[in-house]
């Protein structure tokens, strides 16, 4: 049995060998060969100053019925730039004696880390892949990436007032702290980028002030993408999100845009919270998440929440010109565009006043609207609609609490067979009509409002000051608003 298994191992060795020398190529470069190039150009998205980029890669083609060598393939710049290559499982700035089987092709993986230049605009850092042949020819692959120099944050614990400006972005690692009594101010076009775990903690006090065209942007760090059709900016879970802890106070978020959070904002007995034309989007958990708080919360976008788009478990809360958008892309299970509750794990939180005016609530599924009362309790329940459009089933018994409000059902499917174009859809189908574009395929949301929705006319009058104007800039007329946080010009 040995004897037999070791001739089977020598036949197999033999048969490898003869096969391998079958298999080996005369490697030649006429003046004829050439290679092509899966890009001509290798672009990377803007990076941040001297951290390493994601790795981009492309593929070298050897379409010729020879095999081609290139005596060299190297970095224009001699590995000055700061880009790096792998190329064919080898690392380094230069290559020589490379081989390409006839209609065979290579691998090559291109990283960059772009030096800190100490300018507050990015700057353009280029390079080139030379492939040259033995004749002299040299063919190339363009490189290009932006670097952004950056202000980098580890640990910090703000201790007193402090202010950011909009001149370069900020980078945080491990956490941003902001102490009691102490005050952090973030003027318009501030960017703070958080690293992967990376949250906004307050305790002291928090003001956001952006502008239209200058928000405040509270995002992830990541500049590069998951997918060619999908930045990493474009998905939820990217870094923590912002909490306002019970003794902070005094809190504005005013014209900001937080997105790709594991949450969005947390209030915890919050006094005065005050947030105005911001937009919260696609985060895991809730996008805001407001317990035993006052609140005004005024022509601010919440959309796309792994939770739900807003949680209110007791308090006083205003939602003036407000659209909670529930098309959450990343799960099919997930919360709803609406909870509130005057009880939370058994205990009583008393729901003072929660009003919704001039709003939308609406999402993929039949009912967005969720409410829990305590049983058996006087626990103050109280809550109102007034000029919305939500996607809700009322009973008789909810109507008082609903005035002129709409009720959402364009694109409800439950009242009537799905069309055969429904059925074959990979996700649910929006409701249509309401909002100016929902790129399912591209994860691209727009949720001004389109020209057959039924929420454009529907608020009521007399909208508040602050409410004149729409996250964009839109002015709104005095009679007849549109009802959500955009206004149709």
């Amino acid at each position: 049995m040995t004897k037999n298994i070791l001739f089977i191992i020598i036949i197999a060795a033999i048969t490898a060998m003869t096969a391998s020398c079958t298999d080996d190529e005369e490697f030649t470069s006429g003046s004829d060969m050439r290679l092509e190039f899966s890009c001509d150009t290798l672009r990377f998205d803007t990076v941040f100053t001297t951290i390493p980029s994601a790795t981009h890669r492309f593929k070298i083609y050897n379409r010729n019925d020879r095999g081609l060598y290139l005596p060299s393939v190297r970095l224009a710049s001699g590995g000055q730039s700061g880009f790096r290559l792998n190329l064919d499982g080898q690392t380094g700035t230069s290559f020589t004696d490379v081989n390409i089987n006839h209609d065979d092709s290579l691998f090559c993986f291109v990283e960059v880390t772009v030096p800190a230049h100490n300018s507050d605009t990015p700057l353009l850092l280029s390079d080139s892949i030379q492939f040259i042949h033995t004749d002299g020819t040299i063919q190339q692959v363009v490189l290009e990436a932006y670097g952004q120099d950056i202000i980098t944050l580890r640990d910090c614990h703000i201790t007193d007032s402090l202010t950011l400006s909009g001149i370069r972005p900020y980078v945080i690692y491990d956490s941003l702290s902001i102490n009691p009594g102490a005050t952090l101010t973030l003027t318009p076009g501030t960017t703070l980028c958080f690293h992967s775990g990376a949250s906004l903690a307050v305790r002291g006090t928090l003001i956001a002030q952006g502008t239209t065209d200058q928000p405040v942007t509270f995002r992830g760090d990541r500049t590069d993408h998951l997918f060619t059709y999908l930045p990493y900016d474009r998905t939820d879970s990217q870094w923590g999100g912002i909490t306002f802890y019970a003794e902070s106070h005094g809190n504005r978020l005013v014209n900001c845009d937080i997105h790709g959070g594991s949450y969005g904002v947390r209030g915890i007995s919050q006094d005065s919270l005050y947030i105005l034309n911001t937009a919260i989007h696609n985060v895991a958990g809730d996008a805001l998440c407001l317990t035993d708080s006052r609140a005004v919360i005024h022509g601010v976008q919440l959309s796309n929440a792994g939770g739900n788009c807003a949680t209110v478990i007791g308090g006083t809360i205003d939602f003036t010109h407000c659209t909670l958008a529930q098309f959450y892309p990343w799960a099919s299970s997930h919360g709803s565009a609406l909870y509130f509750a005057n009880v939370a794990d058994g205990e009583v939180h008393p729901l003072h006043q929660l009003q919704f005016v001039n709003s939308i609530i609406t999402g993929y599924s039949h009912d967005e609207v969720y409410a829990d009362r305590m049983p058996d309790s006087d626990a103050p329940f109280n809550y109102q609609f007034s000029g919305s459009l939500v996607n809700t089933v009322l009973t008789d018994a909810d109507q008082p609490y609903f005035t002129q409000c709409l009720l959402d059902t364009i694109g409800d499917t439950s009242y009537r067979r799905l069309t055969e174009k429904e059925l074959e859809a990979p996700r649910p189908m929006p409701r249509e009509g309401n909002f100016h574009l929902l790129d399912l395929d591209n994860y691209i949301y727009d949720f001004a409002l389109d020209s057959l929705s039924l929420a454009i006319g529907l608020g009521i009058d007399n909208v508040p000051a602050d409410c004149q104007t729409d996250m964009r800039g839109t002015r709104r007329p005095d009679r007849h608003p549109d009802a959500g946080c955009y206004q149709k010009k």
